[in-house]
C-alpha cells in the first residue's frame, strides 16, 4: 500500500516543497498533493520521485507490496556501484512498470535460501540443471539458459543500458511480482551465460534471507557465484578438463583449456578461474 505520508516527511526531511518536488519532475503542484494524500504515482512518475529523493520504491510502500524493487548489481571485474548507478538502474526497469502492472504475475514456485555450504550449493545447481534439461556432464547452452528462464517464469530483457552503468552486464528486479533480468547488449556471449545464472540465483533468494544478511551483500553476492558457476561448470565437466590437461606442458595446457572453451562457447578465463578454486595444482602454472 502507498503511503503518501512517507512522501511528505521525506520532502521535509530533504528541505524541498511540494512545489519544487513538482517543478523537477514537471508535474502540477495538485499531482504532488494528491501523492501526499494517498494516490499512487504512476509510471516513470514513481522512477522520477525515487531519483529525486534518493530513495528506493519500497521506502514508500507498506512492506511486500511495492511494484518495483531497487535494482542493485556490480560492474564488471566485481566492482561496486554508487547509489545514483542504482537510480539510474531503478529507472531502466520503470520503463516497463507499466507493462509488468498490466500483466498477470506468474506463480512463482521455486524459492531458495543463501547457504555457505558447498553441499547445499551443489544441491541447488544440480536442480536448476535438472529444470533446465541439460546432459549431467556438460556446460549449459543458451537453450537451456532460457528452458530453465522458463522454468522458474524469469523475463530476459536485452537493451542497451545507460552510459553509468554501460559497465554492468547484467541486473535483476522485481516489477509487479514479476521476475526480470535486464542484460546489457554489450555483454560478451561468452561472459553471458555466467551472467545470466548469476542474476536467475538472485531472483529466487527467499526476501527473508536479504533482511538476515544485509540487502545484496557480499554474502549473497559469493553466494550467487558459487551456484552459477556450479550451474554452468559441473564437477563431472571439470573432472574432463582435468583429464585431458593431466601430464600436459604449459602451452599444451593453454591449448587445451581454450579447446574446451570454444568448444562449449564460455569464457576460458571464467573456466580456468573455477578450476583453480576447485581443483588447486591443476592450472597453477597457467597465468589467468
Amino acid at each position: 500500500m502507498w503511503q503518501g505520508d512517507q512522501l511528505k516527511k521525506e520532502l521535509k526531511a530533504k528541505g524541498l516543497s511540494a512545489s519544487r518536488l513538482a517543478k523537477e519532475l514537471g508535474v502540477s503542484r495538485t499531482a504532488v498533493s494528491d501523492w501526499i494524500k494517498g494516490s499512487i504515482p504512476r509510471g516513470q512518475h514513481l522512477v522520477n520521485i525515487c531519483r529525486v529523493l534518493n530513495v528506493s520504491p519500497e521506502f514508500f510502500f507498506l512492506k511486500d507490496s511495492s511494484d518495483i524493487s531497487m535494482p542493485v548489481h556490480r560492474k564488471r571485474l566485481a566492482g561496486r556501484i554508487k547509489e545514483s548507478d542504482k537510480n539510474t538502474s531503478l529507472e531502466l526497469a520503470g520503463e516497463y512498470l507499466n507493462f509488468f502492472r498490466n500483466s498477470r504475475p506468474p506463480v512463482l514456485k521455486f524459492v531458495t535460501h543463501i547457504s555457505d555450504k558447498e553441499e547445499d550449493q551443489l544441491a541447488l545447481a544440480n536442480n536448476m540443471r535438472e529444470l533446465s534439461g541439460v546432459d549431467y556432464s556438460d556446460p549449459i547452452d543458451y537453450q537451456h539458459v532460457f528452458k530453465l528462464y522458463k522454468e522458474l517464469s524469469i523475463v530476459a530483457i536485452f537493451r542497451d543500458f545507460p552510459k553509468s552503468i554501460k559497465k554492468a552486464y547484467a541486473f535483476h528486479s522485481n516489477i509487479n511480482n514479476h521476475r526480470v533480468v535486464f542484460i546489457n547488449n554489450d555483454t560478451h556471449l561468452n561472459d553471458l551465460i555466467f551472467a545470466l545464472f548469476h542474476e536467475a540465483i538472485h531472483t529466487i533468494i527467499d526476501p527473508k534471507d536479504r533482511v538476515q544478511t544485509g540487502f545484496y551483500e557480499e554474502i549473497e553476492e559469493k553466494f550467487c557465484d558459487n551456484v552459477a558457476g556450479l550451474i554452468q561448470f559441473p564437477p563431472a565437466y571439470i573432472d574432463r578438463i582435468e583429464k585431458a590437461t593431466k601430464g600436459l606442458r604449459k602451452a599444451q595446457k593453454v591449448t587445451t583449456v581454450k579447446f574446451f572453451a570454444n568448444e562449449y562457447k564460455h569464457a576460458t578465463y571464467g573456466i580456468s578461474k573455477i578450476i583453480r578454486e576447485r581443483r588447486p595444482g591443476v592450472l597453477d602454472d597457467i597465468s589467468p
